[in-house]
């Protein structure tokens, strides 16, 4: 019944399934696309991956910052990498040791911030739920922290690329919770 469908009317279909809820990964879409082959093969579409990203993600920010024209192919790949990025930073699930998935997963994370338009900040704070990663980060003895023994550095954290990122984040996603706090405790 459904293969009898114009693609479009799948396509349609397959968006919405994506697109609810608009927060976290299109997993909606995933039992669709294994129903069979030739449907999988009909919603493999740049186009239809490109308008979920639309939905999901702030993209006018994204496409003024990459220079040239901007294709479907490469919004496809944004959504693909944006989605697993933002599921590690929500589970916080990463070795002890500073690796490159972590380091471009806060690149990702900093420059969604700074290209929010609405959507990337809800995503950031809803879904991922970015203040408990960036919290964990900066809390005393937390990742910031790591080599920064007293004598060792004079008790400041060490200068690196991934705790620069990890102290905008928390600024990001501060929200002025710490400012409050410290200014009561000085009444």
């Amino acid at each position: 019944m459904l293969l009898s469908l114009p693609v479009t009317i799948q396509e349609h279909i397959a968006f919405f399934l994506a697109t609810d809820p608009v927060l976290g990964p299109p997993s909606s879409l995933l039992p669709l696309l294994l129903t069979t082959k030739r449907l999988h093969a009909t919603l493999s579409s740049n186009i239809l991956y490109a308008r979920i990203f639309r939905a999901k993600f702030d993209a006018d920010p994204l496409i003024r910052r990459i220079p040239g024209k901007v294709h479907a192919k490469q919004l496809r790949e944004e959504l693909v990498r944006r989605c697993q990025g933002l599921k590690r930073l929500r589970a916080n699930d990463y070795p002890a040791s500073v690796g490159e998935t972590l380091k471009a997963d806060m690149w990702m994370a900093y420059l969604m911030f700074l290209e929010n338009d609405g959507k990337n900040g809800r995503q950031l704070m809803e879904y991922a739920r970015l203040e408990v990663f960036a919290r964990e980060w900066v809390k005393p003895g937390g990742r910031m922290h790591e080599g920064s023994r007293v004598g060792a550095n004079e008790g400041w954290t060490v200068g690196s690329e991934v705790n620069a990122l990890g102290a905008w984040l928390f600024w990001f996603t501060d929200g002025g919770e710490e400012e409050e706090m410290v200014s009561r405790g000085r009444r």
